[in-house]
């Protein structure tokens, strides 16, 4: 009896469906956050290296500003004599320093990892003048992701901002995040300061998916049973579990389905789709699919074709 010959089309494709999270974080998940609204967060003001002591403290100064952007009660500021509606001022007739530094906060290690913060900014206008910086500490090294000098940080808008930094270059490390006040040259003008707020650190979940399929017997018989494994991965170097996976097996024409198992999900053999699937970083699921080939085939190409989707964006699709 003739043969009958199989070609195989695995096929990978991107399901858009991210989780949404609470407030304007756009399906990205939450690495770290700190609005400092039940405490200081556990940061450390060092208010030393200037001529006079540094300004940083925990304060609900600008609580009750009637400004959006930022979270009400509490926050950090460089700056003095505030109230809850603002009107705090830092003096300029001598030169003061100061740093605030977060606790320590482990990077995922595969992930595009995004810092965010609102904050509130009013300087004398030169940039040679009152540097407000943004420092990642990772080991021994401190590395400048933001400054007003450079533009990143904007300054006598009378609003509330938010600043971003790309932290992908830190992957896998424990960081630290450090404000850095510092007046530079005295000139006697007394602006208000630096509010910090609602620090952030994100990431937009991925899952970099695969799929495999394999026959026992790529040139069966009519009427012979034939083995397919499925077999869908979540690569090792993932930055999420992949979550909502679902694996769609469409079978050529010409064969039956005689049994199936799986070792995880769900699946119905009347539509090929294999659901209520999870897959961890670096761990995979599988499927096998006992069918028959019609009578009639002999000579007969077929093609099946296996796709896979999941809730996260996939790098490689």
């Amino acid at each position: 009896m003739k043969s009958i010959s199989h070609r195989f089309r695995p096929q990978l494709e991107r399901l858009e469906g991210r989780r949404l999270l609470a407030g304007d974080l756009g399906g990205r998940e939450v690495i770290y956050y700190e609005d400092f609204e039940s405490g200081n967060g556990g940061y450390v003001a060092n208010n030393t290296g200037g001529n006079l002591p540094g300004l940083w403290h925990y304060t609900d100064g600008r609580s009750a500003d009637g400004l959006p952007g930022h979270s009400l009660a509490n926050s950090w500021y460089y700056g003095d004599l505030e109230d809850v509606s603002g009107g705090g001022q830092y003096a300029t007739y001598d030169t003061h320093r100061g740093t605030l530094t977060s606790p320590l906060i482990a990077l995922p290690a595969n992930c595009h990892s995004e810092l965010s913060f609102n904050y509130f900014l009013e300087t004398r206008p030169p940039v040679s003048l009152d540097f407000a910086e943004v420092y990642v500490i990772a080991g021994a090294t401190s590395t400048r992701v933001l400054s007003r000098s450079a533009g990143d940080l904007i300054q006598g808008s009378g609003v509330w901002q938010s600043a971003t930094a790309d932290l992908s270059a830190f992957n896998g490390r424990e960081i630290q995040l450090q404000f850095v006040f510092d007046t530079g040259p005295a000139i006697a003008i007394d602006p208000e300061g630096w509010y910090v707020d609602d620090i952030a650190i994100t990431h937009f979940p991925s899952a970099d998916l695969s799929i495999t399929k394999s026959v026992d017997d790529n040139t069966p018989n009519e009427e012979q049973l034939i083995t397919y494994t499925i077999v869908v991965s979540n690569s090792e170097a993932s930055c999420s579990t992949a979550t909502g996976v679902i694996v769609t097996d469409q079978l050529p024409p010409g064969v039956t389905v005689n049994n199936f198992s799986v070792d995880a999900g769900r699946f119905d053999p009347s539509t090929g789709i294999w659901d209520e699937l999870e897959l961890p970083p670096g761990e995979s699921r599988t499927l096998t699919l006992s069918v028959i080939v019609d009578a009639g085939l002999a000579g007969s190409l077929l093609t099946n074709v296996v796709t896979v989707s999941g809730d996260q964006d996939d790098p490689d699709s």
